[in-house]
């Protein structure tokens, strides 16, 4: 085929990934102009240097979701950053087609991989066209028709940039993998500060009792799940090649610090499918290792000191991690619990397998992005607990508020919530304007809280009654019941106690009572659910399937699920096969796609969508070994 076509198709992806990264961005909920601004700058430098987004994407991604604050639910800053990175990939190719370079992967790893993304495509559809309402919303939720691209989109993103990935590797394959190792290195970094700064600001850095489980930037674990695990499970992998690749004590030194930031980092997510992955990368890389007679190398006398230098390391990590683990009550409970929560799962899946109801639904799935709606539909006592939308009425917009619908145990752990800081010794007074069409109870509280776990709460109960007019509420919080060491980020939160009741709230403000200061930004909604999130603890049993493998067959079917097998293993064959001629990076990739896998048999991996593809660009990349030259400049 010519150049000239595909330059042609080039040049209308990258016009399409630059329209809708500018209309994302304008729509931003936070700054339209500063989101605008960085995604055409972010676009202009892929655009001037066209590999450097191997290091600088991996290395963003713990950051790339700033949804805790924004209010968004479908979309968030991976999507400006991938389709500004497509955008500029896409622009360049329709000025000059790198030749050869779709060649660099397999045609059976392009067959498996168009068919994946294809019939994900084809169940996105599906699920969105048999929807009650079609009704387009920049915010809409996990119940709502778009939460089907929410689901699917890490696979058609890697698919964009995939002819990327290959015109790199036609130029030098060493340095796509140094680059993208060296971003995931960088990303793992940026991971563990932030990570020290939440456990600093909330439970504390040696509090290992308190029920706290780490989730640094990934929003998506507002309602639970294994972001951050899958996350780590994949980056911790390159991590270990740096310490293997350290050539002086300067660089094993930052190596080692590394490793010991990373394992409390895993450690204090309490996370015993974390803990499974780990091992299996670990054992991975060794045996990898050994395969390559790798550890031949270092005998040299000029290497000797590190033989000494990484038993002292793995004895410390061994310290570290007795300390962490048994340092505290929080891990023994849940090691305890093991047996209980092991039933638990198996009931879960039991439970979410009879979605499935009909042939065609074990065949074709019951459509990505429906499982929470189907699940709490078919097992009312484990319902969502609440949800909310924006609407309007003569022009004036408020939110509709949802509790429970039928399970009172439930009422007031979710609600309407925002993001602030909540100052020491400083009262504070909620003013809105509420209707309710039936009698209810309501809560309102501040609580100190990063995502999940709830700490210093300020909570008041009040009753509303009937009515078709709008009922102005002024509800000052009682004080914390605990000491606030310092200003802490918050949230403010409302909620239903009363199981199958909805009410309407507008004009929401916080003031502090002494100067009247107003904390909250959108409280009118006029900016729609700009900065209102869903928050919550507890209980997140109906937004996740807690299997990889479950997850695709009701989203996807089983035709689904043995194309995802056959990608996958497809991935992995060739891999495997050159074991004993790949890098120290290789060996890190291949490790942390197994890890993931392994991570997978409790936990779900495609409803956090930058995680997904990163795991799913990882695959492609060892699917593109085989065969391939490795040119150096």
């Amino acid at each position: 085929m010519s150049s000239r076509p595909l330059r042609g198709i080039a040049a209308a992806l990258g016009l399409v990934s630059l329209c809708c990264g500018l209309a994302l961005a304008l729509h931003h909920p936070l700054s339209a102009p500063a989101a605008s601004a960085a995604f055409l700058g972010w676009t202009l430098a892929a655009l001037r240097w066209p590999r450097l987004w191997l290091i600088a994407l991996p290395a963003l991604l713990p950051i790339l979701g700033l949804n805790a604050w924004s209010g968004w639910v479908i979309f968030d800053e991976f999507d400006l950053a991938v389709l500004g990175l497509a955008a500029a990939s896409y622009i360049g190719f329709a000025r000059s087609w790198p030749q050869g370079a779709l060649n660099a992967l397999p045609c059976s790893a392009w067959t498996m991989l168009i068919l994946v993304v294809l019939w994900q495509m084809l169940a996105m559809t599906r699920a969105v066209a048999g929807s009650d309402s079609l009704q387009f919303s920049w915010f809409e939720g996990y119940t709502d028709p778009l939460n089907a691209w929410r689901v699917s989109k890490s696979w058609l993103y890697a698919l964009l940039l995939t002819p990327a990935l290959l015109a790199a590797i036609t130029e030098s394959r060493e340095r796509v993998v140094n680059g993208l190792a060296n971003g995931m290195t960088l990303g793992l970094a940026l991971l563990c500060a932030i990570v020290l700064w939440e456990r600093a600001t909330y439970p504390g850095l040696f509090d290992f009792s308190e029920s706290y489980r780490t989730s640094a930037l990934f929003w998506e674990m507002h309602i639970g799940g294994a972001a951050i695990d899958f996350y780590l499970v994949l980056a911790t992998p390159f991590a270990l090649r740096f310490l293997l690749q350290a050539a002086t004590r300067l660089r094993w030194a930052a190596a080692a610090l590394l490793l010991i930031v990373v394992t409390y980092v895993c450690l204090t997510t309490f996370s015993r499918g974390l803990y499974l992955g780990l091992l299996v990368s670990f054992i991975v890389i060794c045996l990898l290792q050994k395969a390559s007679g790798a550890n031949r190398s270092s005998n040299s006398i000029e290497f000797a000191w590190r033989t000494g230098a990484n038993k002292a390391l793995f004895i410390l990590l061994a310290i570290e991690a007795s300390a962490i683990l048994f340092g505290g009550t929080f891990m023994l409970d849940r090691l305890g619990a093991s047996q209980r929560d092991f039933g638990s799962r198996l009931e879960h899946w039991t439970e979410s397998a009879g979605l499935l109801k009909t042939p065609s639904d074990m065949l074709l799935g019951i459509g990505p992005g429906s499982y929470p709606a189907a699940y709490s539909k078919a097992y009312p006592a484990r319902e969502l607990p609440a949800g909310f939308a924006v609407r309007n009425d003569d022009k004036n917009a408020f939110v509709e508020l949802l509790g429970p619908a039928s399970q009172g145990r439930l009422g007031g752990l979710f609600g309407i919530g925002q993001k602030l800081l909540l100052e020491p010794d400083v009262k504070y007074v909620v003013s809105m304007d509420v209707r309710a069409a039936q009698p209810t109870r309501i809560l309102v509280k501040t609580c100190v809280k990063h995502l999940i776990h709830e700490m210093d709460c300020r909570s008041r109960v009040a009753a509303v009654q009937l009515g078709e007019d709008w009922q102005h509420m002024v509800l000052p919080l009682p004080p914390t019941g605990g000491p606030i060491r310092s200003a802490r980020p918050g949230w403010l939160s409302i909620s239903l106690i009363s199981p199958g009741r909805s009410i309407e709230i507008d004009n929401v403000d916080l003031l502090e009572s002494k100067t009247g200061t107003s904390l909250l930004v959108n409280g009118a909604f006029s900016q729609g659910g700009s900065r209102w999130l869903l928050t919550g603890h507890r209980y997140f049993v109906p937004w996740h399937t807690d299997n990889l493998y479950l997850e695709a067959t009701i989203d996807v079917g089983l035709v689904g699920l043995v194309l995802y097998l056959g990608f996958f293993l497809r991935a992995l064959i060739g891999q495997i096969h050159h074991r004993a001629s790949c890098g120290v990076e290789d060996r890190a990739i291949l490790a942390a796609v197994l890890g993931a896998l392994a991570l997978g048999l409790f936990n779900s991996l495609f409803d956090v969508a930058r995680v997904a593809f990163a795991f799913i660009i990882l695959c492609i990349l060892i699917a593109a070994w085989p065969g391939v030259s490795q040119n150096s400049d």
